[in-house]
């Protein structure tokens, strides 16, 4: 009997894909479960609720922000041939972000980048500035400019365009694109033959408000230039070739496993605890050069887009991988299939959900807490004078509040677009009260 056999004997894994789907919550979703010699699978509900499509192992879902896994698989791959080295400054590969940065261009490093750790303000791609339409160019001017909220190397941050710096570093060392080479690397490989975004056969569905009230709408993807390609969509493929590439890893089929093993077990930072409901996204406990910690043995990524929401794991202590994927953006309804999987084979997934400890509760006092607070994604948090209410706008729109919540009332309320967790945390470099809404790290902003 095969390692998934055996751990997922008498499970009725089609009843936990069906639940979220006949309660509404999402219009389709698909789960496989792999190792060595045994696949399970099940899917429910539709790819295309407007076309009638159901879902199957035949429905497309974007690589998106799995490409950072994929992309720092790569790295490592190039790390092992000694084509890249992890601890060389990103301006000895970049003399243009030397000029225009040279401070920061020597400070962070290749496994910097690989880490989430930068600790630059980053670019959201949905920010108003971007309009879809950056380019390099305009990016080295945007690397001059944005400040250094942290030192690098000190707080975990998840910002997209750490890895359209890598993409350029690799050009740079090997003369091809990272989506090249991670078709070269590790797609090729396994016969994969990943499709464009256009081919994908998946009809994304967007807008969580409307799905859960049954009015389901139909929309495309944004169009996204290839500048974030590196970063976050660039192919699609579907779940069961996403769980065999994370299989391939496990069992040593790709000729990247030299330092992506040393480094799946290798986590480099540890995420602040965050406190939140249970209706919140799943972040790691930890973070490597390549992907997060969940628990022990058990690593991964997450990916979501406008109009889907994915999951890798890959549980090295017995072999197995999991891909879930959902066609609309409901990651806390991903991470709770993802948990009830792991269950029902006597694992666990436990991800910081529901955990106090170093958060704003029982650690600050109001007035400690009181101000500002500017970071990626959403540009910028503030916090009311009595500590008791958390909100967050948009870069140059303070005014245009994107989400409130009431602390006091915590249990009761999630934040738009997306529930997700808080927490406060010092700040390794000077102290000061730092803010984390999920993965995404905030330091508090002192008028000068």
């Amino acid at each position: 009997m095969s390692r998934l056999a055996a751990l997922i004997s008498n499970v009725d894994l089609q009843k936990i894909v069906e639940s979220p789907v006949s309660e509404g919550l999402v219009p389709g979703l698909g789960v496989v479960l792999l190792d060595g010699t045994y696949r399970l699978e099940a899917y429910a509900g539709h790819s295309s609720v407007a076309r009638n499509v159901p879902m199957s192992a035949l429905s497309g879902f974007e690589v998106s922000c799995l490409m950072k896994f994929y992309g720092s698989l790569v790295a490592l791959h190039l790390v092992d041939k000694g084509q890249l080295h992890l601890n060389s400054p990103i301006g000895h590969y970049l003399p243009e972000l030397e000029r225009a940065s040279p401070e920061r261009a020597s400070a962070i490093k290749v496994k910097h980048l690989l880490s989430h750790t930068s600790g630059y303000r980053g670019l959201d791609v949905t920010d108003a500035r971007v309009k879809w339409a950056i380019d390099w160019t305009k990016f080295v001017e945007f690397f001059h400019e944005t400040p250094q909220n942290f030192s690098p190397g000190s707080v975990f941050n998840y910002e997209h365009s750490e890895h359209v710096i890598l993409d350029r570093i690799l050009i740079a060392v090997t003369g091809m694109s990272l989506v090249q080479l991670v078709g070269e690397i590790i797609f090729a490989p396994l016969s994969i033959s990943a499709k464009s975004r256009a081919s994908n056969l998946c009809e994304f569905i967007d807008n969580y408000r409307l799905i859960q009230r049954g009015q389901f709408k139909s929309i495309g993807i944004p169009p996204m230039v290839s500048f974030w390609d590196p970063s976050i969509p660039s192919f699609g493929i579907t779940l069961p070739q996403i769980a065999r590439t994370g299989q391939a890893i496990l069992d040593g089929e790709l000729s990247i496993i030299a330092s992506t093993e040393k480094a799946l077990k290798a986590p480099i930072i540890e995420l602040p605890k965050l406190s939140c409901t249970a209706e919140v996204e799943r972040f790691p406990l930890s973070y490597g050069l390549t992907c997060g910690q969940f628990s022990k043995g058990i690593v991964g990524h997450n990916a979501s887009t406008v109009g889907q929401t994915c999951a890798l794991r890959m549980l090295t202590s017995c072999g197995v991988v999991l891909a879930v994927g959902i066609n609309c953006w409901a990651p806390h309804v991903r991470d709770s299939v993802v948990k009830q999987v792991l269950e029902v084979m006597g694992l666990t997934d436990t991800g910081p959900v529901g955990e106090t400890q170093n958060s704003i509760f029982g650690e600050f006092i109001p007035a400690d807490i009181y101000g500002t607070y500017i970071g990626s994604y959403l540009g910028a948090i503030s916090i009311s004078e009595e500590g008791k209410t958390i909100k967050g706008a948009k870069y140059g729109s303070p005014a245009n509040t994107l989400f409130s919540i009431d602390l006091a009332e915590r249990e009761k309320v999630v934040r738009a677009p997306n529930p997700t967790g808080v927490c406060f945390f010092p700040s390794p470099d000077d102290g000061g009260p730092c803010f984390a809404l999920g993965a995404y790290t905030y330091r508090k902003y002192t008028q000068s």
